[in-house]
């Protein structure tokens, strides 16, 4: 995940924010849920979003972007969704209570614990992306 929620604590706000929000209020509809010129103007506008966070995350098709009302929501299904496949989630103990306290609820529901093994590969795949080379501590 990838988290860009830069508009939701600078201030002030950029231009290009004040200039989206008026395009909002003038233009706006609900994307996806009808077939008005405004709703089809929003949803065209929700897919050019996808579409350049795409490239700019590397992900491989535009659909694989999805955006959420807030990091807490977004933390959530994410921690729930790798609770209900049995996954592993790494974190640190310096995360915020909106990391932590889905990660302990979700335990009972099947999240697991990571193994000793994965902490290794965990940790040398962050310091390779930090460092950008794979020092020998990390091997």
């Amino acid at each position: 995940m990838i988290y860009l929620d830069h508009a939701a604590t600078a201030f002030p706000r950029s231009r290009a924010v004040v200039a989206a929000v008026e395009q909002a209020l003038v233009h706006g509809g609900s994307p996806g849920r009808s077939g008005h010129r405004l709703s089809r103007w929003s949803d065209e506008q929700v897919w050019r979003a996808r579409e350049r966070l795409a490239r700019l995350v590397g992900a491989a098709a535009p659909e694989n972007v999805t955006f959420a009302l807030n990091a807490t929501a977004a933390l959530n299904t994410i921690i729930n969704h790798f609770a209900k496949i049995g996954g592993v989630v790494l974190i640190s103990a310096f995360e915020h209570n909106s990391v932590t306290r889905p990660i302990h609820a979700a335990r009972a529901r099947g999240l697991q614990s990571p193994r000793r093994e994965d902490l290794a590969v965990a940790s040398r795949a962050v310091i390779e992306s930090v460092v950008g080379i794979t020092p020998a501590i990390a091997r």
